[in-house]
């Protein structure tokens, strides 16, 4: 779950540079020592003008393609910093994603699961970012989309430490397994750049955008004198 920079495409647009700095360096080399050689050839015997006129056509096309390369990274660059401004519009929203990972806050965790059938006994596991199980419960046995809200507490009532937990659910019916699918919920909190694909932070968990499957607008509370009044 790292959380790489906003605009991650510095290190193509260096080597792209270093490239055509150091295409310049030599071409300069190159013609330094074309230039001593027709000084000095020998009148009567000429360098022969086909070789040195293929090395300048190859350090030509070399360097349009660089050029074409840093033009290239200019355009990802700017696509990038475009699909940043509008992920912008999802902070403070709330999503649903299909994504493993929700963030324990001091509200709890909220997560969602579906049935493809009726169960006779549904179970959600809750697991830590390392994997071990910290809480087992029964869930709905109705076919369909079903909320999970986790209050953060273990088995036996103590509350765990704020982070990533993601839950497994295993359904079943009298012919054998039942198809779960899980998701998390929550608020989007910023924007990130993970793995090359802008994502949207969640308490510092990032998901990425193509795993956003529903998008609401969190409500902001109106707050009211004793009264009651606005």
């Amino acid at each position: 779950m790292e959380i790489q920079s906003l605009f991650p495409g510095s290190t193509a647009s260096k080597a792209a540079n270093d490239s055509a700095a150091g295409l310049g360096d030599t071409f300069d080399s190159f013609l330094t020592l074309l230039t001593t050689q027709l000084k000095n050839q020998d009148p009567m015997s000429p360098l022969d003008p086909t070789e040195f006129t293929a090395q300048l056509v190859q350090f030509t096309n070399v360097e349009q393609q660089i050029r074409g390369n840093q033009t290239l990274e200019r355009l990802v660059a700017a696509e990038q910093a475009n699909q940043t401004l509008a992920a912008a519009n999802y902070l403070g929203a709330t999503v649903e994603a299909a994504a493993s990972f929700a963030p324990l806050t001091g509200t709890g965790a909220e997560f969602f699961y579906t049935l493809d059938t009726d169960s006779d006994q549904t179970l959600i596991t809750v697991f830590n970012e390392d994997g071990a199980p910290v809480y087992q419960t029964l869930g709905a046995t109705e076919a369909g989309k079903h909320a999970f809200h986790w209050n953060g507490e273990d088995a036996d009532g103590n509350l765990l430490p704020e982070g990533p937990y993601r839950i497994s659910v295993t359904a079943h019916d009298s012919e054998g397994p039942v198809t779960t699918d899980t998701g998390v919920v929550g608020r989007v909190t910023g924007i990130a750049m993970a793995d090359g694909e802008i994502a949207l932070s969640l308490d510092s968990i990032p998901i990425p955008l193509s795993q956003v499957l529903e998008v609401r607008l969190t409500p902001v509370p109106v707050e009211t004198d004793d009264d009651g009044w606005f």
